[in-house]
């Protein structure tokens, strides 16, 4: 004869929560990785910031240490801090607990304001000559670099042919050019017309 043991019920808890996931191999890489990418430069633009000329080329205009390259590398400075910001907080479990709306601005500081900056600093680095060009004679210049005739650039711009003459004759000046693909060759190499792909 066997014998049973005694059927009992025990009272069942609920589920604990799942404890934050710790994080995994793959964000420890991704942490790594952007710290790896982004230390050096916060380094290097803290030395800027701080009077350093160490990585910048002779001539550069990054060594004008005029208000508005000040200016640009604090504000570089302090995004690539918000891009370090961000590492922490998409790979480290507490990052979980920021609500999203907290990480817009971190997000738009580290991003948003990098188009404006490149932007400035294109400009400041533009020759002189790109300064003193009227609106109408940048213009002439750009179609110069598609290579349309001044009869063609007449028609296109709604000008009689001598007018077209005398705007070229000013970006020749300008651009201290003795022709037109002189000029065009300085437009591209200064910057004022970027080459495709």
């Amino acid at each position: 004869m066997t014998t049973r043991a005694p059927h009992t019920t025990h009272a069942t808890r609920p589920p604990s929560p799942a404890p934050a996931p710790a994080p995994g191999t793959g964000r420890r890489i991704f942490r790594a990785a952007a710290l790896a990418a982004t230390v050096p430069y916060l380094t290097l633009k803290a030395a800027w910031v701080a009077g350093s000329r160490i990585g910048i080329p002779d001539g550069s205009v990054l060594l004008e240490r005029g208000p508005v390259i000040v200016v640009a590398n604090g504000m570089t400075l302090a995004m690539d801090a918000c891009v370090i910001l961000l590492v922490f907080a998409f790979t480290r479990p507490w990052g979980l607990r920021i609500p999203a709306w907290l990480l817009t601005v971190p997000v738009f500081v580290a991003t948003g304001l990098l188009a404006p900056i490149v932007a400035a600093v294109r400009t400041l680095a533009a020759p002189p000559w790109v300064a003193r060009l009227t609106d109408r004679e940048a213009d002439v210049l750009r179609l110069m670099a598609t290579g349309l005739s001044n009869h063609e650039l007449s028609r296109r711009l709604g000008v009689g042919p001598q007018t077209v003459k005398t705007h070229v004759a000013s970006v020749l000046a300008k651009t201290g050019s003795r022709d037109r693909t002189q000029a065009v060759i300085a437009a591209y190499e200064g910057g004022f017309i970027m080459r495709k792909g």
